[in-house]
Order: C-alpha cells, then sequence, then structure tokens
C-alpha cells in the first residue's frame, strides 16, 4: 500500500492523483468524490478506482460496521 502524500502534496489536484496511481500501478482509493464520474475517470483506462463517500453518516457509522 502506498500513500499520496509520499508522492504529492495532499492539495494535489485530481489529475496528478490518478496519474501518480497510474504510474505506480496501484488502485486508488480515495474520499474525493470527484473520481466517481466514469466520463471523466473511465474504468477501463484505470486499474481501479475505489471512491468512499463517508462524510455524510453519523460519526460513529463507519466506526461500528467495522468492529470485530
Amino acid at each position: 500500500m502506498f500513500r499520496l502524500r509520499d508522492y504529492a502534496s495532499p492539495d494535489a489536484v485530481d489529475q496528478t492523483v490518478i496519474s501518480i496511481a497510474q504510474e505506480l500501478d496501484s488502485i486508488l482509493i480515495s474520499l474525493d468524490g470527484d473520481f466517481t464520474d466514469i466520463v471523466n475517470y473511465p474504468p477501463a483506462n484505470y486499474k481501479g478506482i475505489i471512491s468512499l463517500q463517508v462524510r455524510n453518516h453519523p460519526g460513529n457509522t463507519f466506526n461500528n460496521t467495522n468492529q470485530p
């Protein structure tokens, strides 16, 4: 697993982010909903993009569903 901040600034633009993921031959996991746009980011062009949308859920929802 790679952390983008090891390769680019945390405020890097989306095109930089996806380009780095491609260079690393990696699946991008992001909290940025922009990557869900399949017109701008066609799935066939990338190894994988997972966009997690957790902002609209109550604070403990994510933690409670991921407990063993």
